[in-house]
């Protein structure tokens, strides 16, 4: 498990931001061979002697050579390259510089932190550089950028929002490697705590790792680096209290936990699954319960495990889950429910002997739990959870009869009236049977 910051000392190996994409390999491949005439740049003015000179020494040399001449003048070269990033009317120069440095950035302590730092000033004096940039120039700059940003806390506000916005719109690309390679830039980027909330607080970019873990067409390897950027927010405490309602993560994990699918996918829902025990037991134990987390675990337990990370993780969980559901009533579960605003077809919406030990309990605190799956009729799209809502309105009115007032009083009538032309069939149902509650009880009043 990450630390709540990363650094160079425990990277122990090339960040996400650099591993395993074709495409972007290719691009970096490119810009790393393309015939740059150096020389005639250095005649006509846009190098100076000196500055061709030091680009002399690192062309076409090896790593280790590489990084002992960066490392002689970290000061020289990053001016160098901070010179040659300004050069956007030479973008074949600017692409170049930008492969040297993540090299640098990946090989070089001594370099890094002197560069970094001085890489935000300039992009805070140049607002509007990545506008300037063309689309390989983006993706490679992307990389400096997310690289930067893994070993410190990132300076320039504005080009980390402009930065996220550009990483929310690669997700959503037809191109599955490009998409990953927006995943993978933003895991590297999470390591760093400061850097979780900033991610969480601009929204998009969780949004959009949501969007991958619901769609059937994500592959395994998009699949693992989405779920790893969750894991990573997850660390934080206020981010794993409200993780799961904007998603419905929970119930998106236990989904992917049932199919077949790599170890490491495996893996990372389990991780996901421990963090949110851990740091926000209370938001989220309920929902667990709910969403059968338990089971689907004990179904993957029954496979062969190799890797005891895996089987840590399924005895911390199911234990975990075990002891809590031990101390819940059946209304602690089904008042949870109410509270996630996600309903489904349970056991205790159907249970005659529910309702009669429950019904006046939506009436506590100034009918709050009442007034609250009242909202899931004005809210929510999900016609399971509105056909549950009118379905636990009817059961309410017909274990505590004086409850038709309030419903009549919140304005809850005229909405269930309302539903009765529901293009679902199973709201309209709910909705007939609770109207029909309604008019019984107004008949027998």
């Amino acid at each position: 498990m990450p630390s709540d910051d990363i650094s160079f000392d425990n990277v122990a190996s090339p960040p996400p931001a650099v591993l395993d994409n074709p495409r972007i390999d290719s691009i970096v491949d490119n810009a790393r061979s393309a015939a740059i005439p150096w020389h005639g740049y250095q005649r006509s003015g846009i190098l100076s002697e000196n500055e061709y000179g030091l680009v002399s020494d690192i062309i076409g040399k090896p790593l280790d050579v590489f990084k002992r001449v960066i490392e002689s003048d970290v000061k020289v070269y990053t001016n160098l390259f901070l010179k040659l990033f300004s050069l956007t009317m030479n973008p074949d120069i600017v692409n170049y510089a930008f492969v040297k440095v993540a090299d640098a950035l990946l090989n070089s302590k001594e370099f890094s932190y002197f560069f970094i730092p001085l890489f935000f000033k300039f992009l805070k004096e140049n607002e509007t550089y990545f506008e300037n940039l063309d689309t390989d120039g983006k993706l490679l700059f992307a990389q400096v950028f997310a690289l930067a940003n893994l070993y410190v806390a990132c300076s320039c506000p504005k080009m980390f929002t402009v930065f996220l916005e550009y990483l929310s719109k690669l997700m959503t690309s037809t191109d599955n490697y490009l998409c990953l390679f927006a995943t993978q830039c933003l895991a590297a980027m999470l390591n760093l705590k400061a850097h979780r909330y900033g991610v969480w607080a601009e929204g998009s970019c969780p949004y959009r790792l949501a969007e991958i873990l619901r769609s059937s067409s994500a592959d395994s390897q998009l699949q693992y680096y989405s779920l790893f950027c969750f894991w990573l927010l997850t660390f934080e405490s206020p981010i794993a209290k409200e993780a799961n309602k904007p998603f419905d993560l929970i119930k998106v994990m236990v989904h992917i936990a049932r199919s077949d699918t790599k170890t490491k996918v495996y893996r990372m829902i389990l991780a996901i699954f421990s963090n949110l025990l851990q740091k926000a037991p209370n938001e989220n134990i309920f929902t667990m319960l709910l969403e059968n987390v338990d089971k689907a675990v004990k179904l993957l337990q029954r496979r062969k495990w190799a890797d005891e990370e895996i089987l840590s993780y399924m005895d911390f969980i199911i234990s975990t889950l075990e002891v809590s559901s031990q101390h819940l009533s059946t209304f602690d579960i089904y008042k949870s429910e109410i509270e996630s605003g996600q309903l489904h077809w349970s056991p205790s919406h159907r249970s005659e002997q529910f309702w009669i030990e429950n019904a006046k309990k939506l009436n506590s605190d100034n009918y709050s739990l009442l007034k609250k799956l009242f909202q899931n009729l004005q809210n929510h799209g999900n016609p399971t959870s509105l056909a549950v809502a009118c379905h636990d309105l009817g059961a309410y009115i017909t274990y505590y009869p004086e409850g038709k007032s309030v419903l009549v009083k919140y304005g809850m009538k005229q909405r269930i009236m309302e539903l009765m032309s529901h293009p679902n069939p199973e709201i309209r149902f709910e909705a007939l049977n609770t109207v029909q509650r309604l008019m019984t009880e107004v008949w027998n009043n």
